[in-house]
């Protein structure tokens, strides 16, 4: 047996619950019969996509002309209440809209900081490797100053070693480079 997708529940639900609390308060917010519809719409847009804000947008326009415009319980509609419909179809289809462009900036924000944080990663990594001279064990711990490797790893003992040839052991040990 297969579940249903969230692109079919959410906009059946949030209609029917829309029809359910406009029914049951149509005493009181008739004739105007779509804000509950509204909120259906937008909530399955944001939690379903945009399917669902479609499917929900068709699905509150027929109960809203089926269930509230008179004659009730008919989709037989003037032309008053067919445009109320299709205004209704419009701000609900916009409303769908940015919705949807809302979750693509969301998308987009959130593989932006994927990409910054394995980025600050990968500064870490290199940030933490030390240039070392493998004939006098000295550091570098700028462009020009080299300091003793004990001396360097007791202030900072929690970094990874890597090697590099000092000028003065670059002299000493192959004097062919230097002239």
């Amino acid at each position: 047996m297969t579940v249903p997708s969230p692109q079919v529940v959410i906009p059946i639900g949030s209609v029917a619950v829309a029809a359910a609390l406009t029914w049951a308060l149509w005493p009181f917010v008739q004739p105007s019969s779509t804000p509950l519809f509204f909120i259906a719409v937008m909530a399955s847009s944001l939690y379903g996509g945009v399917a669902a804000g479609l499917m929900a947008t068709c699905l509150s326009t027929l109960v809203i002309a089926y269930l509230f415009m008179p004659p009730q319980l008919s989709l037989n509609i003037g032309a008053d209440d067919a445009f109320r419909l299709t205004m209704f179809g419009v701000v609900a289809l916009m409303t769908n809209s940015v919705a949807a462009e809302r979750k693509r900036a969301l998308a987009q924000l959130q593989r932006v900081i994927d990409e910054l944080t394995e980025a600050n990663a990968r500064i870490r990594t290199l940030s933490d490797q030390l240039p070392i001279c493998p004939h006098c064990k000295r550091v570098r711990t700028s462009e020009t100053r080299w300091q003793g490797l004990q001396e360097y790893l007791d202030e900072a003992p929690d970094l990874r070693v890597s090697h590099a040839l000092c000028p003065q052991c670059a002299r000493t040990v192959y004097p062919e480079f230097h002239h």
